[in-house]
This record gives structure tokens, C-alpha cells and sequence, in this order.
């Protein structure tokens, strides 16, 4: 790649296998790790919510600032979206307070679907840490 970095699913970066139940439910984890040089600069985790035909991220991380607005977080939301291509709807949440990530987010093509005043606290709406959930329809 150009960008010097790759994206490589879970399996082939740590052991065990990449995808694991996850609390019995019959859902599957899927990750993905980003690398240049050997070194992880980020990863993304998702699953699908069979329930409702909804794909799950819960978690896209790059882990050092000199990472960021590189291009790294949209190829591992690429691989997201690859993963969630036969659900109807891409979901995941954030922070108000998080002002980068929603930008992000947005930009990925995500909308505010829905909040909770008090999921973490009972000051949540003081501290401007509101829950924000987010979705894109895929189908």
C-alpha cells in the first residue's frame, strides 16, 4: 500500500482463533488490527446483532495521536462495513463529548440514530458525556 500500513484480520495477529462466541449468545466478534513495520497503530471489532439484522462496532481505536487523520481508522471502518455488508444497518456508539469521533463517524456516512441521558451515570448530562448511538443503513 501506498499509505505504508495494512490492515490484517485477528487471526493472523494474535492467538487463538478470530472469531469467539461472545457471552453464549451464538454472535461472533470479528477484529481487525492495522500494521506498519510490525507495529499495531489500531484495531476495529464487530459482530452481528442477529436479532435485528444489524452489524455491531464496538470498538475502532488507533492508539497514538501521529496515527489519526492518516487514513488508518477509515480502512479498519472499511473492513467494518465489509463485515456488515449482509446485515441492513452498520450501529455503534459514542460520546457527546467525543466531537472527533462523531465527525469521523459522520464522515463514514453514520447518523445520530438515538441517546441515553444516563448510560453511564446519573450526571451524564452535566458532564456532556451523553450516549449517542449511531447507524448507517447498508441495504
Amino acid at each position: 500500500m501506498d499509505s505504508g500500513w495494512s490492515t490484517i484480520p485477528s487471526e493472523r495477529w494474535r492467538s487463538g482463533p478470530s472469531t469467539t462466541p461472545c457471552s453464549g449468545s451464538g454472535w461472533r466478534l470479528r477484529g481487525y488490527g492495522a500494521f506498519q513495520d510490525g507495529e499495531l497503530l489500531g484495531i476495529a471489532e464487530g459482530s452481528p446483532e442477529s436479532w435485528n439484522h444489524r452489524w455491531r462496532i464496538s470498538n475502532l481505536c488507533i492508539f497514538q495521536e501521529k496515527h489519526r487523520r492518516c487514513g488508518v481508522a477509515t480502512a479498519l471502518m472499511e473492513k467494518m462495513l465489509e463485515e456488515a455488508a449482509p446485515m441492513r444497518m452498520a450501529v455503534l456508539e459514542t460520546q457527546t463529548c467525543n466531537e472527533r469521533a462523531i465527525a469521523f463517524y459522520r464522515k463514514c456516512g453514520f447518523e445520530i440514530i438515538g441517546f441515553d441521558l444516563y448510560a453511564y451515570t446519573n450526571h451524564d448530562p452535566e458532564a456532556h458525556e451523553v450516549r449517542l448511538e449511531m447507524g448507517k443503513k447498508l441495504i
